[in-house]
């Protein structure tokens, strides 16, 4: 099987990367204020989805209504790994995407486990589909 075509991710987003909201939040239910909020920011975060194959990344989201939308990976133009100080303390990073993509031209993929190892795989696989592609940069 050519590895291109294999899953390079699927799975949710650990709760973790959401841990400023979940204090944030956690600090408003104090006050009983902020428990449906808490409640909603778990539900939203068990609800995250991301699949990451040699073709595409798909992004699902939703509690109530579920949306997905997806991006080609010859389409992108950049990715960035980036990890903040509380990132950095949590033992967390993101991987940032910008594309072509007119409906999200700027993803960022949060709490994915073993993010710099996915965030090599993901490199690869996007030059592979650039070549693929014949997708050539033009620069102003």
């Amino acid at each position: 099987m050519n590895e291109a075509d294999g899953p390079i991710y699927v799975g949710g987003v650990r709760h973790r990367a959401y841990l400023g909201e979940y204090v944030g939040l956690g600090l408003l239910s104090l006050v009983a204020i902020g428990i449906p909020f808490l409640i909603w920011r778990w539900l939203k975060t068990r609800a995250e989805r991301w699949t990451i194959d040699g073709r595409r990344i798909e992004h699902t989201v939703g509690v109530l209504t579920r949306r997905t939308d997806s991006v080609e990976l010859w389409r992108i133009h950049d990715l960035a790994h980036v990890e903040t100080f509380a990132d950095r303390l949590c033992g967390d990073g993101r991987i940032v995407i910008h594309s072509g993509d007119v409906t999200d031209p700027v993803l960022i993929l949060r709490g994915v486990p073993d993010h710099r190892a996915v965030y090599e795989r993901l490199r690869a696989a996007v030059e592979t589909s650039r070549r693929t592609h014949r997708v050539m940069a033009v620069e102003p």
